[in-house]
């Protein structure tokens, strides 16, 4: 009745055609609409099929870039879902506690035909139409903007979500200086006109950036722990397509008469969708590219980026004790990364590539803001010959952040902000992993013991035209 159309409806039952059916649905082509409406129970968290489900429906979101397609319905009272459930000791848990959800627990023993129950039916039912209908928009606008210029892109882009949420019209469109980020909450007691003022001023913020750290790998574990983890990274490698481009470029250094005048930069999310054997591979690939660029004289910094938490941290503790103002910007604590500085030689730095694979480190992955701090330490090197390399598994994602902000709150901001590097002149390129990179405009797509391919490239190409 809301879209006067009709939608296949699969139930959940313990058959094994169902469970295929469900999974080759939402492995069909992005322009497939499929929605995920678990209901919260006790069981639900017990249920592996359940959980199984979730991940599945998270990491389609993650793909596609929105947060729309899990629409949670609370039936039974869960201690997971409770505010005094420790967090970090069930993530699905920590993320259904800051998303979003209809709370059905007072119809649990009503009738479909209570009034109150229908509204909430309805309910239910408009918030689907709502969805189907702004990613239908973003999917056209999407088909309609691979011939276009880019500025023309984050136009039409820009023009879906303002009318999916039209105060975003009001707000100045500025370029992205390499100013910090402006916050929303003033220091000290929150001051609501100050607040009032930022928002309405600026396009991207963040509502505090007190909790952020800029941190070394190597503070991240102890000496004996980098050891054993850098003995897991380095325990088998087979020979790769990376090999045969080292040996290439082995060749053509060798033929040079001078040093290449080149800095490098390899920034890498750290986000928890690469958890096990991609960022593993993300990793080996990184240890290698650094070993190589040192003994070829390449000037190289290898960042990572992600949060300190999986639901918001502190960022959102404070936010919550402010009384939840709306629209409060970026909601998570950053955790930039410094796995090797441009000033910092091989040796010294080999063990702490070993931190990305440990369980606890890998979170949500803000983009925008990693970008602009990765361009930020690449401005301060010498000569104008510089790349900056982004390895990334898809689409900026928060739950904290976009659970209380516009849908692509995070990804206009890293669409403005490769916008912005592409005119300062640096070489920026996008590696997928697994999947398009399509916030930026010079990127390919690969498996992830390929990552480190696209470098060698990049820069065999740029010695071999003379650089």
């Amino acid at each position: 009745m809301q879209t006067g159309r009709s939608f296949h409806i699969f139930q959940d039952r313990n058959d094994l055609e169902w469970q295929q059916e469900w999974k080759a649905r939402i492995n069909e082509a992005p322009s497939t609409v499929t929605f995920l409406i678990p209901v919260l129970t006790p069981n639900f968290f017990l249920s592996a099929p359940c959980r199984s489900e979730f991940e599945a429906f998270l990491l389609r979101e993650k793909t596609i870039g929105v947060t729309r397609l899990i629409l949670p319905i609370y039936y039974v009272s869960c201690d997971q879902l409770e505010e005094g459930y420790p967090r970090g000791k069930d993530h699905i848990a920590d993320i259904l506690r800051v998303r979003n959800r209809t709370d059905w627990r007072p119809f649990r023993f009503e009738s479909l035909s209570d009034r109150d129950a229908g509204k909430a039916l309805a309910g239910l039912a408009q918030a689907i139409r709502l969805s189907i209908r702004g990613l239908e928009e973003i999917n056209a606008v999407a088909a309609a903007n691979r011939n276009k210029p880019a500025d023309q892109k984050i136009a039409d882009v820009l023009a879906v979500a303002a009318r999916e949420v039209p105060e975003i019209d009001t707000v100045a469109r500025s370029a992205i200086a390499l100013d910090p980020i402006p916050e929303a909450r003033s220091a000290g007691n929150f001051d609501p006109e100050y607040f009032k003022r930022v928002t309405a001023e600026n396009r991207y913020y963040s509502y505090t950036r007190r909790f952020d750290e800029v941190i070394n790998a190597k503070d991240l574990a102890d000496n004996s722990k980098l050891i054993s983890l850098d003995r897991l990274l380095t325990s088998s490698r087979n020979v790769t397509q990376l090999d045969d481009l080292i040996s290439e470029l082995d060749v053509v250094i060798a033929a040079r008469k001078s040093e290449p005048f080149l800095s490098v930069t390899i920034l890498l999310d750290n986000s928890g969708s690469l958890r096990g054997r991609p960022i593993t591979c993300v990793a080996r690939n990184a240890l290698r590219l650094t070993e190589c660029f040192e003994r070829w004289r390449i000037r190289t910094e290898v960042l990572g980026y992600t949060t300190r938490a999986w639901t918001g941290g502190q960022s959102r503790q404070l936010w919550l004790a402010d009384g939840k103002p709306n629209a409060p910007g970026r909601l998570n604590d950053l955790r930039h990364i410094v796995y090797k500085s441009f000033d910092e030689g091989f040796l010294a730095t080999a063990t702490n590539f070993g931190v990305m694979i440990t369980e606890d480190l890998l979170r949500e992955n803000i983009d925008g803001e990693a970008l602009l701090w990765a361009h930020s330490r690449l401005t301060q090197e010498r000569g104008s010959n510089k790349f900056l390399f982004v390895m990334t598994d898809g689409a900026p994602t928060d739950d904290s952040t976009l659970s209380v902000n516009i849908g692509n709150f995070l990804e206009h901001h890293l669409f403005e902000t490769v916008q912005m590097i592409e005119l300062s002149g640096i070489n920026l390129i996008g590696i997928g992993i697994g999947h398009k990179a399509r916030c930026y405009p010079k990127s390919v797509c690969l498996e992830a013991e390929n990552v480190g391919v696209p470098v060698l490239e990049a820069v065999k190409s740029f010695l071999q035209a003379g650089g």
